[in-house]
């Protein structure tokens, strides 16, 4: 399959794969980009979203949004998280061969 570029061509191959993405905060006082310097998290309803869908599994990407999940909404959604790498191009400790071969996981 084609690499999607364009929002549209993203939505789209998402929704294609039936996979939905959603922030594990609603909001946050954060310094810059720095998943560390997060304070006063507030968690998205996330269980009110599965509750009404198909969700099976969930996937974080990234250590910092796997804990702020399993922290905040595990308990009451009920699925725990696989935490997957982050794909920040901060993430500079992981090749790209290995982020893809990490990401095969949603496809089983």
């Amino acid at each position: 399959e084609k690499i999607p570029e364009t929002i549209p061509q993203k939505k789209a191959m998402l929704k294609r794969h039936h996979i939905a993405l959603w922030d594990v905060l609603e909001s946050c006082t954060i310094v810059g980009a720095s998943d560390t310097s997060i304070e006063d998290a507030v968690p998205n309803k996330i269980a009110a979203l599965v509750a009404r869908s198909k969700v099976t599994r969930i996937f974080c990407t990234g250590a910092t949004a796997h804990k702020l999940y399993q922290k905040y909404c595990a308990a009451d959604v009920g699925i725990d998280a696989v935490k997957l790498p982050s794909t920040s191009p901060a993430n500079c400790a992981i090749s790209l061969e290995r982020l893809v071969d990490a990401y095969r996981d949603i496809l089983v």
